[in-house]
């Protein structure tokens, strides 16, 4: 298996919350724009999602303006099966709510945090 780490740059956005349950920097919306990568025609490509520590307490992720297909509960390691849907150049978000401590952290920092303290976000790709 051959695995490309989908490191920086990604930009990072607060969204805006409707739930007032929610504290008002709770989610993020990262975004990082990739080339496929070159013979893919008889492989299988999956996205794969290692969170750091705490899950985020939910969670969408879109390839291609595309919402991808999350399991009910998250678990540490999230793999999402992505064969056939990349094209030459790919636009991937996660938006992700942060968990409580660090929605709590962040509430009144302006700054995102970085999804490297959340998840190291790859691309596996096995023959």
């Amino acid at each position: 298996m051959h695995t490309i780490r989908l490191r920086n740059p990604w930009t990072a956005d607060w969204l805006e919350t409707l739930s007032p349950a929610q504290p008002r920097q709770s989610v993020v919306l990262y975004e990082r724009k990739f080339h496929a990568p070159t013979g893919l025609e008889h492989c299988s490509v999956e996205l794969a999602v290692a969170w750091q520590d705490a899950l985020p307490a939910a969670l969408r992720i879109q390839l291609n303006e595309r919402s991808l297909p999350l399991p009910a509960e998250l678990a540490p390691l999230l793999i999402i099966p992505i064969s056939g849907q990349l094209l030459p150049f790919n636009t991937l978000q996660l938006e992700i709510e942060l968990p409580g401590t660090l929605s709590g952290q962040s509430a009144g920092d302006p700054a995102c945090p970085p999804l490297s303290t959340l998840a190291e976000v790859t691309l596996r790709i096995a023959d």
